[in-house]
């Protein structure tokens, strides 16, 4: 059986744009004076989101996909030249409204504290985190020199009100630098560190899925296994963070799962040859990530199987080569079949590149 479908790879918003503005009345933006922030109580859950859509465009018709703040998001800034009064040369700041603007999405924000971040002399740095509990610093009087997180290989997905599957988007994790003298408004432009990966599956059979995990291995010579799994650690650079180089692949992290509180069920309507489909996301390493294996455990007809499926060329000179995923981006794969046999179907080519996966051609 042959089934017309096609996979496209989205990029994540380039940037998200933060404008660090406040709504509290009086002078700002001289030396001596706070950097424009207010405060708000209580302790809100940090929760990020994906457009999915914007003005009724899809990503799969525009190419890219926002990143939306939310009401509550709560984010770090580290200076070495700004500081509080009681000396601390950090701040934690509160999103308090949300304006989406094509491909990024614009913030007001407080601070949480009875005083914010002072302007000092100068030229002032800032390093900026989100979420603001997620990374372990390592500074000198707010003068960032590195910090590090983790992408968990274990990734429970919660289903959200659009019906999607997430992993935590705390793990969604989002970086700015920025140095300005003193003024009344400091833009932070923030860039994700983590890559996504979305699936949109279906079935030609009732299915359960109950399991998914998405690995890699050595199974091409001259390709090493990529880690997608466990900590990284970003450095400032001027205008954005490098990320460090990978560390040496092993079964702790060579490997990402995803599981579902109950399985995502696939079920056909009368007289449909497919179902509809489901969709689910998760988060691996922000680094070019290749010789990718995805491994779906599924139920059909009461039975448990897996379907496993490597991604690799298949015309070319890159004929049964591994794809290598771009890091830091957002890779969509729209209309996957997942067979109640076996996997025997091809996919529409639309795009630039043929893809292999095992006996199914994909396109990227």
């Amino acid at each position: 059986m042959k089934m017309r479908n096609t996979v496209k790879a989205f990029l994540l918003a380039a940037g998200v744009l933060l404008s660090l503005t406040g709504c509290q009345k009086g002078s700002f933006g001289k030396v001596g004076q706070e950097v424009r922030f207010g405060a708000v109580s209580g302790q809100p859950e940090t929760r990020t989101s994906y457009s999915n859509s914007n003005e009724g465009e899809t990503p799969e018709t525009t190419g890219w996909e926002r990143i939306d703040w939310k009401q509550g998001d709560i984010f770090r800034v580290y200076s070495s030249v700004a500081a509080r009064s009681n000396g601390n040369h950090y701040s934690d700041y509160y999103v308090n409204s949300v304006t989406a603007d094509g491909k990024i999405s614009k913030a007001g924000i407080e601070n949480n504290e009875a005083g914010g971040l002072v302007w000092g002399e100068g030229e002032n740095d800032f390093y900026a985190l989100f979420p603001y509990n997620g990374f372990t610093v390592t500074d000198n009087a707010g003068a960032v020199a590195s910090v590090k997180a983790a992408i968990p290989a274990t990734q429970a997905l919660t289903k959200a009100e659009d019906g999607e599957y997430y992993p935590d988007m705390n793990k969604a994790y989002m970086l700015a630098v920025a140095k300005a003298e003193a003024k009344s408004t400091v833009e932070l432009n923030f860039y994700p560190y983590f890559t996504a990966f979305e699936f949109e599956v279906c079935s030609d059979k009732n299915m359960k899925i109950k399991g998914f995990k998405m690995s890699s291995s050595d199974k091409v010579d001259g390709f090493a296994a990529t880690p997608l799994s466990g900590e990284f650690t970003a450095t400032p650079a001027e205008t954005n963070w490098t990320v460090d180089d990978a560390p040496t692949i092993s079964d702790e992290n060579r490997s990402v799962t995803a599981t579902f509180a109950s399985p995502i069920e696939l079920t056909l309507a009368n007289g449909a040859t497919k179902t509809d489909a489901a969709h689910f996301t998760v988060f691996a390493a922000p680094r070019d990530l290749t010789s990718l294996t995805l491994e779906f455990t599924v139920e059909v007809d009461g039975v448990e199987e897996t379907r496993s499926l490597f991604v690799s060329y298949a015309k070319g000179d890159k004929a049964g080569k591994p794809v290598t995923f771009a890091a830091c981006k957002k890779h969509y794969f729209k209309g996957m079949l997942v067979p109640g046999s076996l996997w025997k179907y091809t996919f529409n080519p639309t795009l630039d590149e043929w893809v292999e996966v095992e006996g199914v051609t994909l396109y990227i």
